[in-house]
């Protein structure tokens, strides 16, 4: 995906200074999904029972993994790519916007 990133920069003209205001626009706005006790998150997110071991489970209620950033931490970030523009920073989570579970034998999450 980091390729298709920089092509499409590439194709637009995009500076590595315009992708890290982005990248810090959705780290704000995730900043303030939070507000509440993550009132906004807990519309749409819910806990997730998740086997680590075989008699170990955890509960999964939140997200997990989010890198904190700043403009001047996402400016000392070199390109991924050389010549690119999108450095490391550029993911603010791990999944970032994508998740998934699956239950075995289609039982329900905690069932």
């Amino acid at each position: 995906m980091i390729q298709t990133a920089e092509n499409v920069a590439k194709k637009i003209g995009t500076t590595k200074e315009e992708c890290d205001a982005v990248t810090l626009r959705r780290y704000n706005q995730y900043l303030d999904a939070l507000a509440n006790n993550r009132a906004f998150q807990k519309r749409y997110m819910f806990p997730v029972e998740v086997k680590i071991g075989r008699k170990e489970t955890k509960l999964v209620e939140e997200d997990e993994g989010i890198t904190a950033t700043s403009a001047e931490g996402l400016a000392k970030l070199a390109p991924v790519e050389p010549g690119g523009v999108h450095s490391f920073g550029a993911q603010t989570h791990p999944a970032d916007g994508n998740c998934g579970a699956s239950s075995p034998r289609g039982k329900k999450p905690g069932n």
